[in-house]
């Protein structure tokens, strides 16, 4: 019983009878039809139809256009005064002085502020 079920199914029909009138009236109408439709779409391709247009969708700008625009809108910074050096405090501002009497100077300062210190701690001695 298996193999008979199992036989009739592959085996399939015998195919149409290509001999009969009916048949060859459903070939011949297929055939107009596709005849009928690769004539149209030639037609079709030769028409000038006004194609459409597709416009391009404005694009956000990117992070790095942004950034250069905020940079620019930004003002630059203000410039600094320059710092004054420890040689300018204690001597005199834009003359050059010999190292020898710039280390005289730095030491009478340095002698003057120790005497200065000495009395701060004679008072607090005292109280």
């Amino acid at each position: 019983k298996g193999f008979r079920a199992g036989y009739a199914r592959k085996v399939g029909g015998l195919g149409p009878d290509t001999e009969s009138t009916t048949y060859k009236e459903k070939l011949s109408k297929a055939k107009r039809m596709n005849a009928y439709a690769q004539k149209l779409r030639d037609q079709h391709k030769m028409s000038e139809f006004p194609k459409r247009v597709v416009k391009p969708k404005p694009q956000p700008p990117s992070k790095a256009t942004v950034a250069m625009q905020y940079a620019k809108s930004i003002p630059p910074p203000k410039p600094t005064k320059p710092r004054r050096n420890r040689t300018e405090s204690c001597g005199s501002e834009g003359n050059q002085q010999d190292p020898a009497s710039l280390k005289e100077e730095i030491l009478e300062e340095r002698v003057r502020r120790h005497f200065i210190h000495k009395r701060m701690i004679a008072d607090l001695e005292k109280l």
